[in-house]
């Protein structure tokens, strides 16, 4: 249009859908977060009080496991890609093509989780608000064509 200035970023992406991003829901971040803050306060607590003992100790692994765990709610996603369905965690990052995959399913105490082309089963991390809404997601993205 005539008057209005290019948009490069609009003008590389059209036609290819933006990839959806599914992470763990506000509340466990804010309850990872407020579990790690009371371990780190415990150890400061017991540490200025008593010294370096076993409970200080106790406390200072507990806090490392608690900001690992805090690392982990904060970098965890799910990315329904275009071509494929992508698990970053902390340490790790999976792809499962999207021609590869042939169902997903979850049940009540079970995780969503991934029927592959090969027979395996695939769980995913807890991811979105409920599981219902993630597998309705995850369908959807199965069923757009690319």
């Amino acid at each position: 249009m005539v008057g209005y200035p290019a948009n490069p970023r609009i003008e590389r992406t059209i036609g290819v859908a933006d990839p959806k991003v599914l992470r763990p829901a506000g509340w466990i971040k804010v309850l990872s977060l407020g579990a790690a803050l009371l371990f780190v306060a415990g150890f400061v607590a017991t540490y200025v009080s008593r010294g370096l003992n076993p409970i200080a100790l106790g406390f200072a692994a507990l806090s490392v496991l608690a900001i690992l765990g805090v690392l982990e709610a904060l970098t965890l996603r799910v990315v329904l890609d275009v071509d494929a369905l992508r698990v970053s965690k902390l340490w790790s990052t999976k792809a499962y093509p999207r021609s590869d995959i042939r169902s997903v399913t979850w049940a009540k105490g079970c995780p969503v989780s991934l029927g592959l082309a090969d027979g395996r089963w695939v769980r995913l991390p807890e991811v979105g608000t409920s599981s219902q809404g993630v597998v309705n997601t995850i369908r959807a993205w199965l069923k757009r064509t690319s």
